[in-house]
């Protein structure tokens, strides 16, 4: 494939490594919004989050993903491209999260500080794991966050 088909297909290096987050996002609305109605919304997120901790914990994928995330958090481009991608994922959950905590109103600010509370555990399992060089369990640090803001 010459390199002018490429970028067709793919608008920049940076999308090349972190595009990979939009899909990632899309998914996690789609499995946020699926989740039972009853469900708390903190848990509800947290069963969305599943996939992520499955790829990063999954034999296969983990030590190509442990890469990869090195690389962006090396590269204060890609480190920004990446959290730029993190707040369009939240901003995909939000309308789902307002009309199940019955906060329909835009000025309302607790669904977005929901989940920004939620994305704030998925970084921090995801930067633990990664000074871990992959040795924890991704799913077990995901737990562990999202269990340390809940019962605050």
């Amino acid at each position: 494939m010459s390199k002018r088909t490429f970028f067709r297909y793919v608008s920049s290096k940076e999308d090349l490594v972190v595009g990979k987050y939009e899909i990632i996002g899309t998914r996690l609305a789609e499995s946020f919004a699926a989740r039972p109605r009853e469900e708390a919304v903190w848990v509800s997120l947290r069963r969305a989050f599943d996939q992520v901790a499955g790829y990063f914990d999954d034999e296969t994928h983990g030590s190509r993903a442990l890469m990869m995330e090195r690389i962006i958090r090396d590269h204060p481009t890609l480190t920004a491209g990446h959290l730029e991608r993190v707040s369009r994922m939240q901003e995909l959950l939000l309308p789902t999260v307002r009309e199940r905590t019955g906060r329909t109103d835009p000025a309302d600010p607790r669904p977005a500080a929901i989940i920004g509370a939620a994305f704030s555990c998925l970084l921090a399992a995801q930067a633990t794991w990664l000074s871990s060089e992959g040795a924890l369990s991704f799913a077990d640090l995901l737990d562990d966050a999202m269990d340390a803001v809940r019962s605050r």
